[in-house]
C-alpha cells in the first residue's frame, strides 16, 4: 500500500530487501512480484542490487524487466552491457544495437554506456575498442552536450586500446569545440605524456 501512494526510491528498497531477508515468505514474493512486473524503477533497483552482489543471471532479468517498462533506464543498460563485455565482443555489440534506438530519445545514454564500457578495454587493438567506436560513429547527431560527452567518452575508448594519434585527434576536435574543457584537456595532457611526448604533455599540463 506505500508503495502504491508513494513509490519513492526508499519504500522500493525496503520491498527487495524483505523479499531478499525471508526469501521463504510467500506474502513478501508475492509483493516483490507485484512490484517488479509494474515499477520499472524497482525492477533496475533490483538489477543494480543483484549485480553487486555478483547474481548476474538474477540482474539480468531484473534489467530486462525494467527495460520491458521503460527502456530508458540507464542502470538496466549497464547491467546487460558490462558481462556482455566480459564475454565478448560481439555480446556487447549485440546489446549496443539494442541500445540505439533508444538513444534517439534519450541522448543522455550514449556518453554513460560509451564512458563505463571504455573501463573494458585492456589491451591494444582490443575488439572491445573496436566495437565501441564502430557503435559510437554509427549513431545520429545528437544534443550538443550528449554529443560532447560521448566524444570525450570515444576518446577514453581509443586511450584505453594504447590508439594514442586516434585518441588525440577526437580531442583536438573537442576542444577545437569547446576550448576550456577541462576534461579533454587534462586527458590530451595525459596521453602526450604516456605516449612519450614528454614535452608536450608538460606543455599541455601547463595550460590545464
Amino acid at each position: 500500500l506505500r508503495h502504491r501512494i508513494q513509490p519513492t526510491a526508499e519504500t522500493r528498497a525496503r520491498i527487495v530487501s524483505l523479499a531478499e531477508a525471508w526469501p521463504e515468505n510467500r506474502d513478501a514474493a508475492a509483493l516483490l512480484a507485484r512490484v517488479l512486473a509494474e515499477d520499472a524503477a524497482a525492477c533496475d533497483a533490483m538489477a543494480r542490487q543483484e549485480f553487486a552482489w555478483g547474481h548476474r543471471s538474477a540482474a539480468r532479468d531484473a534489467a530486462e524487466r525494467a527495460l520491458a517498462i521503460d527502456n530508458s533506464k540507464a542502470y538496466a543498460w549497464l547491467v546487460l552491457a558490462q558481462p556482455a563485455a566480459v564475454e565478448s565482443a560481439q555480446a556487447m555489440a549485440d546489446v549496443l544495437t539494442r541500445l540505439t534506438p533508444v538513444v534517439q530519445t534519450q541522448p543522455a545514454l550514449a556518453p554513460v554506456m560509451a564512458d563505463t564500457l571504455s573501463g573494458y578495454v585492456r589491451r591494444p587493438a582490443d575488439p572491445i575498442a573496436t566495437e565501441i567506436v564502430a557503435w559510437v560513429d554509427s549513431l545520429p547527431p545528437l544534443p550538443a552536450g550528449p554529443a560532447a560527452s560521448l566524444q570525450l567518452s570515444r576518446a577514453r575508448v581509443l586511450v584505453g586500446a594504447s590508439q594514442w594519434d586516434a585518441a588525440l585527434t577526437a580531442l583536438d576536435a573537442i576542444l577545437a569545440t569547446g576550448a576550456d574543457n577541462t576534461e579533454a584537456l587534462r586527458l590530451k595532457a595525459d596521453v602526450l605524456s604516456w605516449s612519450g611526448r614528454h614535452a608536450e604533455g608538460i606543455a599541455a599540463f601547463d595550460a590545464y
